[in-house]
C-alpha cells in the first residue's frame, strides 16, 4: 500500500467520496461517506445551522415514547399532512442527545417551521401558542400549534428540524372595493393587525371604522356607500 502522503489531493469533494474509519459498535473498519457524515451533523445536531433543532418522528406513544423525538399524544400519525397538526409532544432533548429546554421555552409565544430536513419541500410555519410539561412524562413537552402555511406531511422515522421562523419583511396589501359598500370586508392573508388607509375611487381619503377579524382578515364600516381602495401595511 502507497504512503498517504503520495496520494493525489481531491479538491472536489462529492457525496459519494469516502474515508476509512472504525464503526464504534463492531470495531470493524469501515467506509464513510461524505454524504453520510454531513446526515449526521444534520441529524443530531452535532454543527448548529440557524438555531435549528433536529427531532426523528417517531409513531410511539406512552409509556415507549423515544427520546429526541417529535410524537403524537397517542402515537401513530405517519403520513399525517402537516397543515392538520395542532398538537405535539416535543422532547426537551434532541435527537443528538442534547437538553434544549430552554429553547423550546424561547420559541413559546412565536412562529417557528417544522421541515424535513432532507427534503425542505416539506414544511410547515406555526404559531407555538403553548408548551407545557408533559403530565407523567417530565422529559417532555405537550406544544399545541396553529398552521399558517406550509406543505407535505409527516413520514415516520425521517429527521424533522423545529426553528425559529424569521421575521417577516414588512408586509403590504392593497385591496380594490370595485362596487360601491358601506362595508369592505378585506382578507389579506397577512398574519397581522395592519394599520389601514383608505380612499375614495377619487383618490380622497376617507375615515372608517376598522374591526380585526383575525391577523388575516378584518372589516372596514363606513357611514355611506362608496367604491375605491384600501391601503394595509
Amino acid at each position: 500500500m502507497a504512503r498517504i502522503n503520495t496520494y493525489l489531493t481531491d479538491t472536489s469533494i462529492q457525496d459519494g467520496d469516502k474515508w476509512i474509519g472504525t464503526d464504534t459498535l463492531t470495531g470493524k473498519t469501515r467506509n464513510f461517506t461524505v454524504q453520510g457524515i454531513a446526515n449526521n451533523f444534520n441529524e443530531t445536531g452535532k454543527i448548529g445551522i440557524g438555531g435549528q433543532i433536529p427531532y426523528l418522528f417517531s409513531t410511539q406513544s406512552s409509556p415507549n415514547r423515544l427520546v429526541g423525538t417529535i410524537t403524537f399524544a397517542g402515537g401513530s400519525g405517519d403520513g399525517t399532512a402537516l397543515s392538520a397538526i395542532n398538537n405535539l409532544v416535543i422532547c426537551k432533548t434532541n435527537n443528538g442527545g442534547i437538553l434544549v429546554t430552554e429553547y423550546l421555552e424561547y420559541l413559546e409565544d412565536g412562529s417557528i417551521f417544522i421541515y424535513q430536513m432532507d427534503d425542505t419541500n416539506v414544511f410547515g410555519k406555526y404559531e407555538l401558542t403553548s408548551l407545557v410539561e408533559r403530565s407523567g412524562e417530565s422529559g417532555f413537552f405537550d406544544a399545541t400549534l396553529n398552521f399558517n402555511e406550509g406543505n407535505g406531511s409527516l413520514t415516520a422515522g425521517k429527521i424533522y428540524g423545529i426553528v425559529q421562523a424569521p421575521s417577516d419583511v414588512d408586509k403590504a396589501f392593497i385591496f380594490t372595493q370595485s362596487s360601491a359598500a358601506s362595508t369592505w370586508t378585506i382578507n389579506h392573508n397577512m398574519e397581522k393587525f395592519p394599520s389601514v388607509t383608505v380612499v375614495d375611487s377619487a383618490n380622497n381619503y376617507v375615515v372608517g371604522e376598522v374591526t380585526y377579524t383575525n391577523n388575516n382578515s378584518l372589516t372596514v364600516s363606513f357611514s355611506a356607500t362608496f367604491s375605491g381602495k384600501a391601503y394595509l401595511n
